[in-house]
């Protein structure tokens, strides 16, 4: 749990092979924040988007950080904060994925 008045640290995407999201500029995630989820056995963006949004939406641009990741079993999950460093976003069969995701039991050490 993140006490307030903390600096929070969170993870950003370092680089993103996901050429047709609407948030890569450059393999550079221009999102302000991105959430990390578990579907279909696989940890994927779940912001990842090829629809530009409309005229009237304020998108937030920023660094790509990983605001929320709901990827429990994650060596990188730490109460559904992102602290790796930096994560890539690759695609993988028409699925923005998580290419840092890295399950508790396969021993990474981060």
């Amino acid at each position: 749990m993140v006490q307030t008045g903390e600096p929070i640290d969170l993870g950003i995407v370092s680089q993103c092979d996901v050429m047709n999201c609407t948030y890569n500029e450059g393999q550079r995630c221009i999102a302000g924040a991105i959430d990390v989820t578990f579907l279909d056995d696989l940890a994927q963006c779940y912001t990842y988007t090829t629809e530009e949004p409309s005229s009237s939406v304020q998108v937030a641009r920023g660094a790509g950080d990983v605001s929320q990741c709901d990827v429990i079993d994650c060596t990188y999950n730490e109460g559904q904060r992102c602290i790796a460093d930096s994560i890539t976003v690759n695609l993988l069969d028409s699925v923005a994925q998580c290419a840092t995701y890295t399950t508790t039991s396969s021993g990474a050490t981060g």
